[in-house]
């Protein structure tokens, strides 16, 4: 079975009303060392009475991407040439990076 798999899983099983916890001894029971750890049967129990219904991953849109450019790259080494004693900090002030 692979994620998407167990999430139907649970997804079944918790919309017949069973608790988080019976859900993983369950998956523990038949799946062993392949089947995903509580936390995750938690979040994802949650996440399906909330009124989810989809199984696959989410996008995330994480780090932006604009942070490393190679004009920025090239901004932060001529810094740091001209001053090797510049922290992270004044670089990133700098360049107007997220600190």
């Amino acid at each position: 079975m692979d994620l998407k798999d167990f999430r139907g899983v649970i997804f079944h099983q918790a919309a017949q009303g069973r608790s988080a916890k019976d859900i993983y001894l369950e998956l523990q029971q038949d799946h062993a060392h392949r089947a995903p750890p509580y936390p995750t049967v938690v979040r994802w129990c949650q996440e399906f009475r909330f009124g989810r219904t989809d199984l696959a991953n989410r996008a995330s849109t994480g780090r932006p991407l604009e942070v490393a450019t190679q004009h920025k790259i090239g901004q932060a080494r001529k810094l740091v040439a001209e001053n090797r004693s510049i922290s992270v900090r004044s670089v990133a002030r700098e360049l107007q990076l997220a600190q």
